[in-house]
């Protein structure tokens, strides 16, 4: 019988999808997209 990994203990991830977005830059400032939602262009800077 193959031995099971052992399951890491659960807990906030730090990252929850570390796999990048292709053709995207990870952008801190930009809130995550809400799935079905349409993409909407960065909000601008209060002045």
């Amino acid at each position: 019988m193959a031995s099971k990994p052992p399951i890491p203990p659960v807990g906030p991830h730090p990252d929850p999808d570390p796999r990048p977005v292709p053709g995207r830059r990870p952008d801190p400032d930009r809130p995550p997209r809400v799935p079905g939602e349409p993409e909407r262009p960065p909000e601008p800077d209060p002045v």
